[in-house]
């Protein structure tokens, strides 16, 4: 996911948001890749899921 928000800014310091998963998916990008992004913005994430939540995740990752 880095390498195509780097592709996709054509050489700018993009600003990326993640929404509810996807600011997981964000936050794990700013961890991963801290100078990546000019900017993140996370917006209705919260802190962690819950072991159902996770559970439900696992299970949807497991059907692709």
């Amino acid at each position: 996911m880095a390498e195509a928000v780097k592709d996709a800014s054509g050489g700018q310091a993009p600003i990326v948001v993640g929404n509810g998963y996807g600011g997981f998916v964000a936050l794990q990008m700013a961890i991963r890749h801290p100078g990546l992004a000019a900017r993140y913005i996370f917006a209705d994430a919260g802190a962690a899921f819950s072991e159902p939540g996770r559970e439900a995740f696992r299970n949807i990752a497991a059907g692709l």
